[in-house]
């Protein structure tokens, strides 16, 4: 077994055994790389993959890391192995040239800087390491008595050359610019061909070759052997596998572009159209009238309690609990502020038609209209508001209105193709039952507008499924055109020195096309093929959730006004009430019941017990502000005033979905304490208080 051990790892041969080593180092990196995304990848990430499916983002975040801890392992082994071929290939060092080390060690630890800083990737950073190494190998062999520095300098020059080259091959924009400007005189950007790559490419190849052959005349040279001779047969395997492992990953990188342009074809006829961003755009675009400065405007006029603020430092924050409950004199304070406020009179004088279009572009990502959807959130709490306040005082048109107002706030979401838009929409028409309850409580509707809220109510819910189709569509087109930009805008010379990235976008690209082959989000896929739709799945499946809650809490309101002209023709609420819409959780009628509800409600107190400013600047900064918003949020010093949660029973009619569980928990929600063994409650429940 030693004697084997000794002839396998070359220690009776230490300068083929070095070589080998050397050898090793330039091979690894592309072995791993094409087992790495041929391989392991559908293995364990794929559909019927040997992982646990439910893993979440941030898991398969940490495996990806651990992997690559795994590859640099590898190649730590291999270094330390050719290390050890070198030591036993070299005398005793002479340190009489100490400068010259000191000057190879300067050069060797700026290069490898300026590698690792620009390179895109962690993939062809475990590329790049092998002419790295050969530099830290190079500073080996100037310790050697009968290497020269002109030996030093055959096998580092061109290495050195090679490493630029790929370099700029890496940013072959750069490259281009640079050399229209010294050749052309022409501005930066002017150029937009990829002529540059090819030579850049084939360059970088040739001087890396030549860097390596020469380092190998140096071995030869200490070995006192010729450098044909170091070409044995683990070199031979080394270099057969090499060219395997090539030949293999371009050949998957074409399967898999050829599978993702097959998968879009599936897609465009599932759906009967181009499912892309330029035809989505388009259809967008032409649903309506577009006119940004009115949503400029509109975004702009945000109520105020500049006064209030400073005599009740906090109350401002009041604006998000619809719930709130105020001292009888700082609530007086509070409805002439709100109901004076011309920025809200001017707000309701712009919505009481729905509004027009504002711009958007789909990609790239526009950050400009996720502010605007955040608004039309912060703008629905505010006509909650308005609806309350009219309500105490006997004003049943001007909270009709302001009912009214909340489905022209919302009206552009549901045609609209992004899934933030969806994510919004759903979020306010779950708001509008709470609006809608206060009205049916206070008894001062007509029959008329009953029926009408009724009408309006079904015809929101038969705008689901078809909204829910746009944001599949534009889910899929959005992350194809991720796919499409990454493939297109790269070179044939990029392709051929790492196919194994096509490989990796052409079977995502494939994934995402054949995910998006479906109408409605809970009939996601459990176990998509790709990496990114795998990590995407729950969330996109919890969407098709809370698509079923929407229409859970539409059927409910509905509920609510037969509940309502049952009141009136009875003359009081019924016992039971027969005819409720069907429960989409358990395909039977929704609950209903009367008597003793527990509710919550946030008053307004002084803040007793004020978190430090230290502790509150931890929080907003763990939340990702910045100081500014932190201070909008009244997150950057405690407040005076806080709403603290209180829970008290009234008398009312409540109406409840047993919820996603399809258990009926008797119309509550409620997450259990930290550490306890209560289990989730998540019926949906709305109610009227009976006077």
């Amino acid at each position: 077994m030693k004697h084997l051990l000794r002839k396998l790892f070359f220690w009776d041969e230490p300068a083929k055994g070095a070589f080998f080593g050397l050898t090793l180092l330039i091979i690894l990196p592309r072995l791993l790389l094409t087992l790495g995304f041929g391989a392991l990848l559908p293995l364990f990430f794929g559909s019927g993959a040997l992982l646990p499916q439910f893993l979440r983002g941030e898991d398969l975040q940490a495996m990806y890391l651990n992997s690559l801890m795994i590859l640099g392992v590898v190649v730590v082994a291999a270094l330390l192995y050719a290390l050890l071929q070198f030591c036993h290939l070299l005398p005793k060092i002479n340190f009489c040239r100490c400068k010259v080390l000191v000057v190879a060690l300067c050069a060797c630890a700026i290069l490898m800087i300026v590698f690792f800083a620009y390179v895109p990737s962690e993939y062809e950073r475990l590329w790049g390491i092998f002419p790295i190494v050969l530099i830290v190998f190079s500073v080996i062999y100037v310790l050697h008595p009968t290497v020269t520095i002109c030996d030093w300098l055959l096998a580092v020059v061109p290495l050195i050359v090679g490493l630029v080259f790929l370099f700029l091959h890496f940013k072959k924009d750069t490259a281009e610019a640079s050399v229209a400007l010294l050749l052309q005189n022409q501005p930066a950007g002017a150029t937009s061909s990829a002529w540059m790559a090819w030579p850049l490419g084939i360059g970088a190849i040739a001087f890396l070759v030549l860097s390596y052959l020469l380092q190998g005349r140096i071995i030869a040279k200490i070995g006192g052997v010729s450098l044909r001779n170091l070409f044995g047969r683990g070199v031979a395997v080394l270099w057969i596998l090499f060219a395997i492992a090539y030949l293999a990953s371009v050949g998957m990188a074409l399967n898999a572009l050829r599978d993702y342009s097959n998968a879009k074809k599936e897609l465009d006829s599932f759906w009967g159209m181009p499912v892309n961003v330029q035809a989505i755009t388009e259809r967008y675009r032409a649903s309506g009238r577009i006119d940004q400065a009115f949503w400029n405007e509109l975004c702009s006029l945000k109520v105020q309690f500049t006064e209030l603020e400073q005599q009740y430092d906090g109350i401002g924050l009041g604006l998000g609990y619809q719930n709130a409950v105020f001292p009888p004199d700082i609530h007086e304070q509070w409805r002439k502020a709100f109901t004076e406020s011309p920025e809200l009179l001017r707000r309701e004088e712009m919505l009481d038609e729905p509004p027009p279009l504002p711009e958007r572009t789909f990609f790239p990502f526009d950050n400009h209209y996720l502010y605007i959807s955040c608004d039309c959130i912060q703008m629905t709490r505010e006509e909650l508001w308005r609806v309350r306040l009219a309500l105490e005082a006997n004003d049943i048109l001007s909270a009709q209105k302001a009912l009214r107002r909340i489905d022209n706030v919302v009206s552009i979401l549901p045609y609209d193709y992004d899934m933030i838009s969806g994510l919004v929409w759903m979020a306010v028409e779950q708001m509008r039952p709470l609006a809608l309850s206060w009205i049916l409580a206070s008894g001062l509707v007509d029959e008329p507008w009953l029926h009408e809220q009724d009408a309006l109510l079904q015809d929101i819910e038969s705008r689901v499924p078809a909204a829910q189709q746009r944001y599949i569509q534009g889910e899929t087109a959005y992350m194809m055109n991720i796919i499409d930009e990454l493939v297109k805008h790269t070179s044939w010379s990029w392709f051929l020195t790492f196919p194994e990235r096509w490989q990796f976008l052409g079977r995502e690209g494939a994934s995402f096309a054949r995910c998006g082959c479906i109408h409605d989000f809970a009939d996601y896929p459990e176990k998509p093929s790709g990496i990114l739709t795998g990590m995407q799945a729950r969330n996109l499946r919890s969407i098709g959730k809370r698509i079923t809650e929407l229409i859970a809490a539409l059927r409910i309101s509905r509920g609510m006004i037969a509940a309502e002209l049952a009141r009136r023709t009875n003359g009081c609420y019924p016992d039971t009430l027969e005819n409720l819409p069907t429960d989409p959780f358990s395909d039977q009628p929704l609950k209903y019941a009367i008597g003793t509800v527990e509710i919550t409600e946030d008053r307004f107190q002084p803040n007793k017990n004020p978190a430090s400013p230290e502790i509150l600047q931890q929080v907003w900064q763990q939340m990702g502000l910045t100081e500014a918003q932190a201070e909008e949020l009244k997150l950057n010093c405690p407040t005076k005033y806080v709403f603290q949660t209180d829970r008290r029973t009234v008398d009312a009619v409540k109406i409840w979905s047993v919820g996603p569980d399809g258990i009926d928990d008797g119309g509550i929600t409620r997450k259990p304490e930290f550490g306890s063994s209560e289990k989730e409650k998540d019926d949906i429940r709305f109610i009227i208080p009976i006077p």
